[in-house]
Parts: structure tokens; sequence; C-alpha cells
């Protein structure tokens, strides 16, 4: 095992001390949820089978001028994970984020941008540092995560800022 693999290992240990075991595909550089299953993307010559389109459906991926319109439109408070592709950090986020986009699925949607291919959003939102998360309403942002805390608290704060924001808007 590299070092990378261990501080990689470590760390996301770190994030699901509190859900569940995971591994990490090496072929498809992903995280899975469950160690006794093989990853299925190895089965598939697409690359996105099994748990990689998993999350695909639970995540919603937006890029460029659509995104805009995506949580304009959208029917509930979107969390959006702004990322980019060689973020070893936002891959070690991206499992967690799944999670909690089951666990709330009625109550809000989990959205992903990559600023590798829209960096005007990382302008137009100040955003200097990956992986950030923002929580929108109706097209507007109303409050900033940290990405770093644990799945459980940030679950809680989702939820208590998603309560205040109702009530403060007659919902």
């Amino acid at each position: 095992m590299c070092v990378r693999e261990a501080v990689q290992a470590l760390v996301f240990e770190y994030w699901n001390a509190d859900s569940h075991k995971v591994i990490f595909c090496q072929q498809f550089d992903q995280f899975h949820h469950s160690p006794s299953r093989r990853c299925s993307s190895h089965e598939s010559s697409s690359g996105m089978a099994g748990a990689h389109r998993e999350q695909m459906k639970t995540v919603i991926e937006i890029q460029g001028e659509e995104f805009e319109r995506e949580i304009r439109l959208a029917s509930l408070p979107v969390l959006a994970h702004f990322r980019t592709s060689w973020c070893g950090q936002c891959r070690i986020l991206a499992p967690s984020l799944v999670a909690l986009a089951d666990a709330l699925e009625a109550e809000l949607r989990v959205a992903t941008a990559d600023l590798d291919h829209c960096p005007e959003l990382a302008r137009r939102y100040g955003i200097t540092d990956v992986p950030t998360l923002i929580l929108f309403d109706t097209g507007a942002p109303i409050a900033r995560l940290d990405a770093w805390m644990p799945p459980r608290q940030m679950r809680a704060q989702l939820q208590g800022l998603l309560a205040d924001h109702a009530m403060n808007n007659g919902r």
C-alpha cells in the first residue's frame, strides 16, 4: 500500500466510523459501501455499472448553464457539492453525500458540479477551495457547510437549516 492509499484509507475510516465499512476500488478510483461485494464495474466494459450507476442516480451531476436553471427550478432545496476531478478530498466526501442524499431524499436534492468544466461557477459563488458545499433554495444560496464535519453532524445541521428556512419562508 502506498502512502496515498494509506492516507485515503485513514481519512475515509474517520468519515465512515459512524456509518458503515467501505472499500476502495483502485481500478476505478472509487469507494464502495460493501466490502463483501466485488465492484461490479470490473464486470462491465463501460466502467459505469453497479455502485457507480447507483451513485449517479442519487447525486445529480450538473454542468455550466444548466446549473443555474436546475437549482432555480428544483422542487426541493439543493445541496451543491463543488469539486474537481483531481481532488482526492472530494472523492473521499462523495460516498457520504450519496448516503446523505438517500437519507434526506424527501427534504433535499444533492447535486455535484465539476469546477474544472465550469470555472465560472467558482467565480460566481466565491469558491476558493474544494470541496465546497452550498445549500440553495429557488436558486439562491442560503448556507455554506463545512465539508469536513462527520456525516451525522452534517445531516443534523442540514435538517436544522432546512427547518429554519422553511419556518422563515412560511412553508
